[in-house]
């Protein structure tokens, strides 16, 4: 059951998720703000605003504060927090430009199949799939912040995450058009 309220705990979690990213940015991008050389308070902001994602899914699941605008903030979240640290990862030259413009377009699509969804009212819920894609992605970007030392296994991480993501979005589309199918039928 979801709740009509707009100013949820996990509401604000994503909202102050999405807040993080420009500080996130600023620590990592400008090397005049690392310690000793390494982009700590960076690592701590992403550490931070990746324990915010697992947080506001928690409290929304735990307490019933599942909202329609929950629904969409919180992936947006997750989608601009991602594709943030890639970001900073590619312009720091971590990753290939090809993983970010892979994830990008995955990305868009989701958002495109999940607004299809969001406006038929048809409510799609996290799978399996997903939560390890997300964990995974939490352990490439994470470790991409020991770039120099572990390389290749970051980017090993991110191109697994990569794999799990389109399983995952291969796994909502098939159960997804099944229910689609029989709205749109109940409809006629």
């Amino acid at each position: 059951m979801e709740t009509k309220k707009i100013f949820t705990i996990p509401n604000l979690l994503s909202i102050l998720r999405i807040l993080t990213i420009p500080i996130f940015l600023v620590l990592y991008l400008n090397e005049n703000l690392y310690y000793e050389g390494f982009p700590l308070y960076a690592m701590l902001v992403f550490l931070f605003g990746f324990s915010l994602d697992i947080l506001d899914g928690l409290i929304a699941r735990s307490f019933n504060q599942i909202s329609r605008l929950g629904m969409v903030l919180d992936p947006l979240a997750d989608k601009l927090f991602r594709l943030s640290t890639l970001c900073g990862f590619m312009i720091k030259k971590v990753i290939p430009a090809y993983i970010f413009i892979i994830v990008a377009v995955i990305d868009v699509l989701t958002v495109m199949i999940a607004g299809f969804f969001y406006l038929k009212k048809l409510q799609v819920s996290a799978n399996f799939l997903g939560k390890v894609a997300t964990l995974f992605m939490g352990l490439g970007l994470f470790s991409c912040f020991f770039h120099e030392t572990i390389k290749p296994l970051d980017i090993v991480l991110l191109l697994i995450t990569i794999g799990l993501i389109v399983l995952s979005m291969a796994y909502y589309l098939v159960k997804y058009s099944k229910i689609f199918k029989k709205v749109m039928k109940i409809k006629k």
